[in-house]
């Protein structure tokens, strides 16, 4: 039974004087790997495509800027680390 005031401590099976008598389950069957991933692509392109639809993602820079400051950064001017 699913009860508000439960958060899941488990104190009441460690002190439950008969034996067996408390269990816990789960109560969704878990997803396979590849439906959360599916689920993470879906809940990540729909914010995009939304937010891009509404007029909410946006800045000043233009897609040729972009191309230019990646061809800059491959010339290694910003010195990541890690390269």
């Amino acid at each position: 039974m699913l009860s508000p005031e439960c958060v899941g401590c488990l104190d009441c099976v460690a002190v439950c004087p008969v034996k067996d008598a408390l269990e816990i389950k789960v109560a969704r069957r878990p997803l396979s790997l590849r439906a959360y991933a599916a689920a993470v692509l879906l809940l990540f392109f729909a914010g995009y495509f939304g937010a891009r639809a509404l007029g909410v993602w946006e800045n000043g820079i233009s897609d040729a800027e972009y191309v230019h400051r990646i061809q800059e950064d491959r010339a290694a001017p910003y010195g990541h680390p890690g390269r």
